[in-house]
């Protein structure tokens, strides 16, 4: 057998076997990428077209997702409105509480009243900060916390009247 002869029929038997697999390949490619990139083409013409025959484009309708972002964004809003809204509440309530203490300041606070004591009654330290401790845990702001916002302010003014009673007491104690 001649050597060029050899080859050709090396080569024919092996475009033989490869010949259907590139075919295969080539009608795949023009089937599933080529084809629907040209009908998703043809499509856009179509619709500048249409748009371009139209005086007046309609919008077409939001999708879920730029609807669910306008939600979120609207919501966001509410959100930081609200709390500004307590923001500025709670500053006019702490501006109150400080005209009220104003108010109350030159009304000196009975200690007396406070330890249930009479004021020409003898106390010693021991007592008194045994009494001191009763009224701590009788009107502890902690006691209150998961209660109103209120109350809880309340018992804090309790405690802080609580505690400058105790320091006055302390003073006079025996």
């Amino acid at each position: 057998m001649d050597p060029s002869q050899y080859y050709m029929t090396t080569l024919s038997n092996a475009a033989s076997k490869i010949g259907p697999l590139i075919a295969y390949a080539l009608v795949g490619y023009f089937i599933f990428i080529k084809l629907p990139f040209l009908i998703a083409l043809k499509s856009q013409k179509e619709n500048r077209n249409q748009n371009k025959d139209d005086t007046a484009p309609e919008k077409s309708a939001p999708t879920p997702f730029q609807e669910k972002i306008k939600i979120e964004k609207t919501f966001k809003k509410v959100k930081e409105e609200s709390k500004q809204e307590k923001v500025e509440k709670e500053e006019k309530e702490e501006k109150q509480e400080k005209t009220e203490q104003k108010k109350s300041s030159p009304q000196k606070l009975n200690a007396f009243a406070i330890f249930d004591l009479s004021a020409d009654e003898k106390f010693t330290k021991i007592q008194l900060k045994k009494r001191y401790y009763e009224l701590l845990r009788q009107n502890h702001p902690d006691k209150v916390a998961s209660l109103s916002s209120d109350l809880k302010k309340l018992a804090e003014k309790k405690t802080k009247d609580i505690n400058t009673a105790y320091d006055e007491l302390k003073k006079k104690a025996s």
